[in-house]
C-alpha cells in the first residue's frame, strides 16, 4: 500500500508536468471488444454455470439418505466457490443479466428472513414457488442463510438445525437458481433474447458493433465496458462497505451487510476489485504482482495506453491499491487474504465494529473512490477523444 501510494504521488506529478493537450487517437477496438466479450465476460459466465450445477449436486445430496455434517461442510463450500464467478461478473451487469432482470434474481439483499420463513410457514417449498417469491427470498443469500444459519455467533450451523421445510426449500431454490445461471450462459453463447431465435450471442453484439448491435459503434462498447466498472466501484465502496459501515460506531448497521450468514463478505468486496483487474488488464483471474500486463493485452488498459501510457498506469495502481485495502480489513496485514481462516482475522462484521478495523474499512472506500474517480473522470473523457475504426 504504501509503496503503491508513492508510485500514485509520482505517476500524478509526471502528468501534470508532461501531459499535452488532448489530440484525436485512432484506436480499432475491435481487439479489445472480442477479448473482453469472449475471454472475460462469457468464460466468467460459463464458470459461474458450472459451478452452480456443482453447487445444486452438493445441495441435493443434503436429502439422500439424511443429511450428515460431512454433506453441509461440502454445501457450504461450494456456495463460496460458486460466489467467485458471480462476484467477478459485477465489473460488467449489463446485457441480459439486466435486461432480463436475473441479477435481483440471483443477488438480492438484504434477505428478509422473517418473509422467508412465513413463506416456508406457508408450505411454499417447491421450485414452481420459488418461481413465483418475491427476489429477496431466493437466489444466493436465501441458500446462504439455509445453509450457513444466521451467522450469530457463527458461521457454521449443524446440520440438524435445518428444518425439512427448510431443506425442501434450498434444494427448489438452488435449482431454480441453476436455472437462470444457464439462461446467461446461454444468452452470451447462443441466444441473448429469449423471445428470438435468431437474436444470436449477446457477445457478438460487443464484439460486433453497427447496425445489427445495440452497439451501433465502437466508441459505444468502450463507454459500456467502462461505465460498469465505474459501476461496481461505486457499489463496493458507497454501498456495500459504508452502508454497513454507518457515520460512527455506534451508527453500524450489520443487517445491511451482503454475505453476512458465511462471513464471505470481504471475499466477494476483493472478487469485485478483481472483475475490474479482469477487464482493465484483458486477462481472467489477472493478479497484479504476478501477471505482467501489457498495452497489447486487449483489456480497456491497451485502449488507455493508446491515449497515455502514464495514466494507464496511473488507473491500474489506483485498482491495485483499491484490492489491496480491501484485503487489508481483516487485520492480518495480508492483502492477498480475505477468507477469514486464521485468529488473527476478523470478519467484516466485526471490523465495522472495530475502531481499527473502521479506519480500515475508510481507507478502502477512499482507494474505491479514487479508482472510481479517475475512470469517471480521466479515462470516460478518452472516448470523445479517439478516432475509433468503426
Amino acid at each position: 500500500m504504501k509503496m503503491l501510494s508513492v508510485l500514485c504521488a509520482a505517476l500524478l506529478a509526471m502528468l501534470s508536468a508532461q501531459e499535452a493537450p488532448a489530440q484525436t487517437v485512432p484506436f480499432n477496438a475491435a481487439g479489445v471488444s472480442v477479448k473482453v466479450a469472449n475471454r472475460i465476460i462469457t468464460q466468467t459466465y460459463r464458470n459461474l454455470n458450472t459451478q452452480a450445477g456443482r453447487l445444486l449436486a452438493a445441495v441435493n445430496a443434503l436429502r439422500v439418505g439424511g443429511a450428515t455434517e460431512a454433506e453441509l461442510d461440502a454445501a457450504q463450500a461450494q456456495w463460496r466457490v460458486t460466489r467467485v464467478p458471480w462476484e467477478t461478473s459485477e465489473g460488467f451487469l449489463f446485457g441480459p443479466v439486466d435486461a432480463q432482470g436475473i441479477d435481483p434474481l440471483i443477488d438480492t439483499w438484504p434477505l428478509s428472513t422473517q418473509d422467508l420463513q412465513q413463506f416456508l410457514a406457508a408450505g411454499f417449498t417447491s421450485t414452481a414457488a420459488v418461481l413465483q417469491a418475491p427476489e429477496n427470498v431466493q437466489g444466493f443469500h436465501t441458500i446462504e442463510f439455509l445453509l450457513f444459519g444466521d451467522g450469530v455467533p457463527t458461521n457454521d450451523q449443524p446440520v440438524a438445525a435445518i428444518s425439512p421445510q427448510e431443506l425442501a426449500y434450498v434444494i427448489s431454490t438452488t435449482a431454480v437458481f441453476k436455472q437462470r445461471t444457464q439462461l446467461l450462459e446461454t444468452a452470451w453463447t447462443t441466444r441473448f433474447d429469449p423471445s428470438n431465435p435468431a437474436s444470436g450471442p449477446y457477445a457478438r453484439q460487443l464484439t460486433v458493433p453497427g447496425p445489427t448491435s445495440v452497439y451501433g459503434s465502437q466508441a459505444a462498447v468502450i463507454e459500456e465496458l467502462v461505465n460498469g466498472l465505474i459501476t461496481i466501484l461505486d457499489e463496493v465502496g458507497n454501498g456495500k462497505i459504508a452502508a454497513p459501515l454507518g457515520a460512527n460506531i455506534n451508527s453500524t448497521d450489520e443487517s445491511l451487510e451482503e454475505s453476512q450468514f458465511s462471513y464471505n463478505s470481504l471475499t466477494d468486496f476483493h472478487n469485485n476489485v478483481q472483475s475490474v483487474l479482469n477487464v482493465y488488464s484483458g486477462q481472467l483471474g489477472f493478479k497484479p504482482r504476478v501477471n505482467a500486463i501489457s498495452p497489447t493485452g486487449n483489456g480497456l488498459y491497451t485502449f488507455v495506453f493508446a491515449h497515455n501510457a502514464l495514466l494507464a498506469n496511473q488507473v491500474l495502481a489506483a485498482i491495485v491499491a483499491a484490492y489491496d485495502a480491501i484485503g487489508l480489513i481483516d487485520g492480518d496485514g495480508n492483502s492477498n487474504t480475505t477468507a477469514i481462516v486464521r485468529p488473527n482475522q476478523i470478519t467484516f462484521r466485526q471490523a465495522i465494529n472495530d475502531p481499527g478495523g473502521r479506519i480500515r474499512c475508510q481507507t478502502a472506500i477512499t482507494a474505491l473512490q479514487t479508482a472510481q474517480n479517475l475512470l469517471a473522470t480521466r479515462v470516460l473523457p478518452l472516448i470523445a477523444n479517439t478516432d475509433f475504426a468503426l
